[in-house]
């Protein structure tokens, strides 16, 4: 447990429409593990390894801290990408239940670590994000980029 406020990049991410009444529980599997997977992959590509970030599952998302040495200008200029291309993949090989369509936000600012977990405003901030009108239209490149 952290005394300090640590400045760090948070990446919220939430599936879209991942409770949705069409889905069933192996349909919500699948999204998980696609989801996971390319954040795996993206994290990696983009200079920062999952599994050298702290994160927390949300059940239909999750919430990553980056480790404070790695620039939010790196994430920000490869994250969206590198999310992108294994979703592609998963959702031209799934059925329409099972695709996934993820909502990112990226933020940074000072986290503080408690017993219970993680809290800072930057982090209510970043979720808060998340929930706010889209500032740029869907994905036009992709049509498989849509659950």
């Amino acid at each position: 447990m952290s005394t300090s406020a640590v400045h760090r990049s948070i990446v919220c991410v939430d599936v879209e429409g991942y409770g949705h009444h069409s889905r069933t529980d192996w349909d919500r599997v699948a999204v998980r593990e696609a989801m996971y997977g390319a954040l795996d992959r993206a994290f990696t590509d983009s200079g920062a390894p999952l599994d050298s970030c702290y994160y927390e599952d949300r059940g239909d998302g999750a919430m990553i801290l980056v480790p404070p040495d790695v620039p939010k200008g790196l994430l920000a200029a490869n994250l969206t990408d590198a999310l992108a291309a294994p979703l592609v993949r998963h959702n031209r090989a799934s059925a329409p239940g099972a695709r996934a369509r993820l909502r990112v936000a990226l933020h940074a600012g000072e986290i503080l670590h408690d017993r219970h977990g993680v809290v800072g405003a930057s982090l209510n901030l970043t979720f808060r994000l998340l929930e706010a009108t889209r500032s740029r239209p869907p994905c036009a490149r992709h049509r498989e980029c849509s659950p």
